[in-house]
């Protein structure tokens, strides 16, 4: 696993950008004042908080990167406070469906098949799945992004 430097979580931390809503999640552009690094920041919805274990998360996002590193953005922090769910990754450009040419959407098509094929072999899921959880990082290479893989299916019982 490419490992990040260490970051004192949200320490230095300024927004840069609106917040979007993707499924469960907010997700906001940060940049860091004293690296000049851009980051994503990924907020859980408190209403979605309540039905999951931070361990679990903490597991599927390992987990997600281990099975696919060239597919999963890696994750820099995590936090855990006053019922809120915080995760940060390095910053990807959001896909925009109506700009994509055809040469980026085989790439982005290729890496999603890809990586849920790598998924599957080992019975993972990528329950949040969605245009809004794929993003493009600095090489333009597309990676799936925390919302697309660590939250639990939901249960039926």
């Amino acid at each position: 696993m490419k490992s990040l430097p260490p970051l004192a979580f949200r320490k230095h931390l300024e927004s840069i950008s609106s917040e979007i809503t993707a499924g469960d999640w907010r997700i906001g552009t940060y940049v860091d004042l004293v690296s000049e690094k851009k980051y994503l920041l990924f907020r859980l919805k408190p209403d979605r908080f309540s039905q999951v274990r931070p361990d679990i998360i903490t597991f599927r996002a390992e987990t997600a990167v281990a099975l696919a590193p060239d597919g999963c953005v890696h994750i820099a922090e995590t936090e855990w406070k006053n019922d809120r769910l915080d995760v940060l990754t390095p910053f990807l450009e959001p896909v925009d469906p109506g700009a994509i040419g055809d040469a980026d959407a085989a790439s982005l098509l290729r890496t999603v098949v890809k990586t849920l094929a790598v998924f599957e072999r080992h019975r993972f899921e990528a329950t949040g799945l969605g245009i809004e959880s794929v993003g493009r990082n600095g090489n333009g290479e597309f990676l799936l992004m925390p919302n697309a893989y660590v939250l639990p299916a939901a249960r039926s019982d």
